[in-house]
């Protein structure tokens, strides 16, 4: 799997491969968090294309602005392309068809939806429809230049129209899975997670939309509630509940100590226990694919660290379906996912790590291979440079 990224904030251009667990580091500012926002942007795209091109920008936990604030370079002639890039398996496990999907943003609203098929003759060509935002799908366009007798196909959708192939229905669901892929993209920010000591499906209130989803899957799922409870118990030797009030539709979110058994509300817990929980929920979420992680280190203790990395590596192995992609200024987590790999615990071939570095106004991703024994092409340069200053001045060199 890979993204396509093209004149996004600081991003001129980029091909990102994605593994199961994709690791991005670098100094601050270096365009980490663009790598991150892109998949989200197309999610709210094929989500709900209805809209202006502005609104591709709000995530809910902030907002990038206009499209000239968001291009690459602020320059409002450029074409801001994002994409993604997968194969999809169909009649046997050696048949399979190449995707690539990408949609174009432009100024004044105006974009396109682009999807290129590589594979058999029956499933080989470019589909492509031009478009004005906001957009409104279920017009769908007639294709007959795919392989298959007739397609019809909106950009979003693709809906089968006859021919001997397409009465298996198997194409459209093939051409669906890019955007079903991007409508499972679900993003964990920095910040805590939970903000109230109560929570009801029925109130909004102030609660943002993120922290409702989350609160009411955890209160409606008691196997996510369970495997929480399991994961945070390894990670910081704490407990996760769920309490429904009585007579009432309202219910808390809390922690226990296994250590003293005392209790509390996660928005009385500390900043680490409190958006671990977000943190886990989020990537636990039955329904979600990609989940893209900002800086999951943050307030925590290096044990607890090392521990979060190898439960995420442990979430990943057991589904299949889910890919992570991190950014993270911690040297000990990614030397935590580096000791899998050292321990023949996690192949490394599941693990992409990228250096990401700024030149000029250009974000760069720099590939750094990790081999069987858990060591790092470049080693870890971006993370010792402070180390060396500190060093000169114990030295005195």
């Amino acid at each position: 799997m890979k993204l396509h990224i093209k004149n996004f904030r600081s991003i001129k251009q980029l091909d990102l491969e994605l593994a199961p667990i994709t690791v991005l580091y670098g100094h601050n500012g270096t365009g980490k968090s663009s790598a991150l926002y892109a998949p989200l942007t197309m999610k709210n795209i094929v989500v709900n294309p209805d809209r202006e091109v502005s609104s591709f920008f709000n995530y809910g936990f902030t907002s990038l602005g206009q499209f000239e604030e968001v291009v690459f370079d602020h320059n409002a002639n450029n074409k801001l392309e994002l994409g993604i890039s997968l194969e999809a398996f169909y009649e046997g496990p050696d048949d399979y068809v190449e995707l690539e999907y990408k949609v174009a943003l432009l100024r004044d609203n105006e974009g396109s939806f682009q999807c290129k098929v590589y594979g058999p003759a029956k499933m080989n060509g470019i589909l492509r429809r031009t478009v004005s935002f906001p957009y409104k799908e279920g017009d769908p366009e007639r294709f007959k230049n795919i392989g298959v007798d007739e397609l019809l196909w909106d950009g979003i959708h693709a809906i089968s129209d006859g021919g001997s192939f397409a009465d298996s229905h198997q194409e459209n669901e093939i051409l669906n899975y890019p955007t079903d892929t991007l409508k499972k993209v679900n993003f964990v920010p920095l910040g805590r997670g939970f903000f109230h000591p109560l929570y009801s499906s029925k109130h909004l209130g102030s609660m943002t939309y993120a922290e409702l989803i989350v609160s009411n899957l955890l209160a409606d799922n008691k196997h996510i509630e369970f495997a929480v409870g399991y994961r945070m118990g390894r990670i910081l030797n704490k407990d996760f509940r769920v309490h429904n009030e009585r007579n009432s539709s309202d219910f808390s979110l809390n922690s226990i100590d296994k250590q003293t058994g005392v209790g509390a509300s996660l928005v009385n817990e500390g900043f680490g226990v409190n958006q671990l929980v977000h943190l886990l929920a989020t990537v636990l979420h039955p329904d979600v694919g990609i989940v893209c992680i900002e800086e999951p280190e943050i307030h925590l203790h290096p044990t607890a660290i090392r521990r979060l990395a190898r439960e995420l590596a442990d979430i990943v192995r057991e589904n299949r379906n889910k890919r992570l992609i991190i950014s993270t200024h911690s040297e000990q987590f990614i030397m935590s996912l580096l000791a899998l790999v050292a321990e023949g615990a996690y192949s490394p071939y599941n693990l992409a790590a990228y250096l990401v570095t700024k030149e000029g106004k250009e974000s760069k991703f720099h590939r750094q291979q990790v081999n069987e024994n858990g060591q790092i092409e470049g080693g870890f340069a971006s993370f010792i440079e402070g180390e060396l200053e500190d060093m000169k001045v114990f030295l005195g060199v």
